[in-house]
Parts: C-alpha cells; sequence; structure tokens
C-alpha cells in the first residue's frame, strides 16, 4: 500500500467515523427528547 492509498484509507474513515457519530448523536438525543415526552405525558395524565 502506498502513502497515496493510505491518506484516501484514512480520509474514508474518518468521513465513516464523523458519519457514524453524527448517527450516533441523533439517536441518543431522539431517545431522550422521547423519554422526557414519555415522561411528561404520564405526569399530565396522572395530575388529571
Amino acid at each position: 500500500m502506498n502513502k497515496n492509498e493510505l491518506e484516501v484509507t484514512i480520509g474514508w474513515l474518518k468521513i465513516r467515523a464523523s458519519g457514524l457519530a453524527a448517527v450516533v448523536v441523533v439517536a441518543t438525543g431522539g431517545l431522550i427528547v422521547f423519554s422526557v415526552l414519555m415522561r411528561a405525558g404520564v405526569f399530565m395524565s396522572w395530575i388529571r
């Protein structure tokens, strides 16, 4: 493997890693929002 191929591979891995990180952040944020909404819904129904 020459230097150019190595750089291309590293660049590809960085793109993959950043994409994966974005997916993880979005999924985590979605789960947090979902759990908060569920708790808020239970809380509201409990007040009534």
